[in-house]
């Protein structure tokens, strides 16, 4: 610590993402609420995701959801990651939307 500086006691950053899309923010609001990236911000509620903190239904319409899911189970094996999973599905979703999904898919299925 260097002398002079005083440690502020601060919140969890990921605590403040997920305290304002609780009170109603979407994604993009929060980032710019917060001057952060979305993507920043969705790694914050990622966290939550996993967690089951936040249902994937708060963060991805339904029919997304579906959709990601069906063209995860064509994959022979797992994908490495959300690159390889989105060349497959284009623009109709977005990485965000992708990631949230692969994240619940992941815990669903057998080891």
């Amino acid at each position: 610590m260097f002398p002079g500086k005083i440690k502020k006691n601060k919140e969890d950053t990921k605590k403040v993402s997920f305290r304002l899309f609780k009170e109603g923010m979407k994604v993009k609001e929060i980032a710019e609420f917060r001057e952060l990236t979305t993507g920043t911000i969705s790694n914050h509620l990622l966290h939550y995701v996993r967690t089951g903190d936040i249902k994937l239904q708060e963060l991805v319409d339904q029919e997304k959801i579906n959709y990601i899911t069906a063209h995860l189970q064509k994959f022979s094996s797992l994908p490495q990651g959300v690159k390889e999973i989105k060349e497959k599905l284009g623009e109709y979703t977005s990485y965000d939307e992708i990631r949230f999904v692969f994240e619940a898919y992941k815990k669903h299925i057998p080891a």
